[in-house]
């Protein structure tokens, strides 16, 4: 896969689905099935919040 640091943080914090970003044409893959491989990497149990209203 390339892609964007931006968009790699926005995985690694559970913000945007890989597959997601995929569709959206912001990630490339370079074997088939690879940001479905990264969704299974990055799960999260919960999605991202803040506690508080910054």
């Amino acid at each position: 896969m390339s892609l964007d640091v931006a968009d790699l943080g926005s995985i690694y914090l559970g913000a945007v689905c890989p597959v997601t970003q995929k569709a959206a044409g912001r990630i490339t893959e370079h074997a088939p099935g690879a940001a479905l491989k990264a969704r299974l990497m990055f799960a999260v149990e919960r999605s991202p919040h803040c506690l508080t209203h910054f």
